[in-house]
């Protein structure tokens, strides 16, 4: 729970409204030939514009989805995905939006079996150490205190 006055609080307030994090799901993304690529940038940015116009004078954080454990998850490979995160930091560019790389920095961190062992432990859905990454990679765009 966020507490009145707290150190968190007063970031997210910071003197630009509400703050709103986005992170696309891409679990869908591999399987569906009926989307590609070009379908999702086009999605992306129809949300973000809707985001834009609806939500004026904050702060919009786009969230890249994660890395995944590609021995757990057949069919989904992290090069494929990384295609997807760097079409959402391509759209955050272009809307002057916030973009949190969690793909990347679940991949700088280097052990996904760890991150991605959650109470499914399928490789996709992340555990307690990837939900911890995940924070601090929010974190990083908040509004910095004082």
């Amino acid at each position: 729970m966020l507490k009145a006055g707290s150190s968190l609080e007063s970031r997210l307030r910071g003197g630009i409204g509400l703050t709103w994090s986005t992170m696309m799901s891409q679990s869908g993304i591999l399987f569906s030939k009926a989307r590609g690529i070009d379908q999702y940038r086009k999605n992306l940015q129809a949300i973000v514009s809707a985001l834009v116009c609806f939500y004026p004078g904050t702060k919009t954080v786009l969230v890249s989805g994660p890395a995944v454990d590609e021995v757990k998850q057949r069919g989904r490979t992290n090069a494929k995905l990384a295609k997807y995160a760097k079409v959402m930091e391509e759209v955050a560019a272009e809307y002057q939006l916030a973009y949190a790389d969690f793909f990347t920095a679940m991949l700088k961190e280097g052990d996904l079996k760890a991150l991605c062992r959650g109470e499914l432990d399928d490789g996709l859905h992340f555990g307690p150490r990837g939900y911890q990454l995940l924070a601090a990679e929010m974190m990083k765009q908040l509004p910095k205190e004082g």
